[in-house]
C-alpha cells in the first residue's frame, strides 16, 4: 500500500510479509518517523533519511498510524478519501486529505524547563537527581541537597513541596530517588538514612521501611525507586549491589 501525504512524505505500505521493491519512493524531508508493525498489537518507530517506510519484516504503517504508541514528529491526516488498486499485486494507493491534522513533536523536541540553580525557595533546586511522573502529569523532583521532594504540575508550576534534612518520618538525608504508583503515592529512596518512605500525592507521611545492613529489608544507600501495575516497589539496593522488590505496605518478597 502507498499512502501519500501531500507535500510532506509518499511511505510504501505492504501486505504482511511482503517486500518493499528497489525502487522505494523517496521523502521530501530529511528525516522522518515511520511506524512498524512487529507483531501482533506491537509497534515501533523507525527514523529514516530521505526514505520511504520500508517494510524491515513486519507492515510499515506510515507516519500517524502507530498504535497504541503514535511515532514522534509524525503528521496524522485523516480520513482517506480513495483507494485504487495499482499494477503490483498486493498493493494500492491511499490518498489522503490534508486536513484535519495533528503533527506530534519530533522526538528529542525541547519544550520547557524551570528551576533556579542552588535556590532553596519553592521551584528552585540544588542538586536534583531524581524525578517521577503521576497520572495526572504532575511532575516530582527529588531535590537532594535541599532534602527535600517538590512537586510541579506540567509546565513547571510550583505546587508544593515536604522534607526537611533529618531522620524522622517526612525527614531526609540525601533523597536520590522518587516513584509514584497507580494510586497516587510517592515513594523516596531515602539514601543515608538507608530507608524508603511512602506519601501521599500532597506529601503527608504514610509509611516507612529499612535500616542500614544487608539482611533483606536492609539497604546501603539506596538511590533509585520504581513501582510496578501491581503497586510493588523496586528498589536500587547500591551499596549491597541488589534489586529488592516489596509490596506497597514495605513487606519484603525478593531480591
Amino acid at each position: 500500500m502507498r499512502l501519500a501525504l501531500p507535500s510532506v512524505l509518499a511511505c510504501t505500505l505492504l501486505a504482511t510479509g511482503a517486500r518493499p521493491g528497489a525502487a522505494a519512493s523517496t521523502v521530501a524531508t530529511t528525516i522522518i518517523q515511520c511506524c512498524h508493525a512487529v507483531g501482533s498489537g506491537a509497534t515501533m518507530c523507525q527514523a529514516k533519511t530521505r526514505r520511504a517506510c520500508q517494510n524491515n519484516g513486519g507492515v510499515d504503517m506510515g507516519p500517524g498510524t502507530c498504535k497504541p504508541n503514535p511515532c514522534c514528529g509524525a503528521t496524522t491526516t485523516a480520513p482517506p478519501s480513495t483507494a485504487q488498486p495499482t499494477t503490483r499485486p498486493g498493493q494500492k494507493t491511499i490518498s489522503t486529505s490534508r486536513t484535519p491534522s495533528t503533527t506530534v513533536p519530533p522526538c528529542g523536541t525541547f519544550l520547557l524547563k524551570w528551576g533556579v540553580k542552588s535556590g532553596t525557595r519553592g521551584g528552585e533546586l540544588d542538586y536534583p537527581v531524581g524525578v517521577a511522573t503521576d497520572g495526572s502529569g504532575n511532575v516530582y523532583v527529588a531535590d537532594r541537597n535541599n532534602d527535600r521532594i517538590q512537586k510541579f504540575d506540567a509546565t513547571g508550576t510550583f505546587l508544593t513541596a515536604w522534607g526537611s534534612a533529618g531522620s524522622d518520618n517526612g525527614e531526609f538525608d540525601f533523597p536520590s530517588g522518587v516513584a509514584t504508583d497507580g494510586s497516587g503515592n510517592v515513594y523516596v529512596a531515602d539514601g543515608k538514612n538507608n530507608r524508603i518512605q511512602k506519601f501521599d500525592a500532597s506529601g503527608a507521611f504514610l509509611t516507612a521501611w529499612g535500616s542500614a545492613g544487608s539482611d533483606n529489608g536492609e539497604f546501603e544507600n539506596p538511590v533509585g525507586v520504581a513501582t510496578d501495575g501491581s503497586g510493588n516497589v523496586y528498589v536500587a539496593d547500591t551499596g549491597n549491589v541488589r534489586i529488592q522488590k516489596f509490596d506497597a505496605s514495605g513487606t519484603f518478597l525478593t531480591t
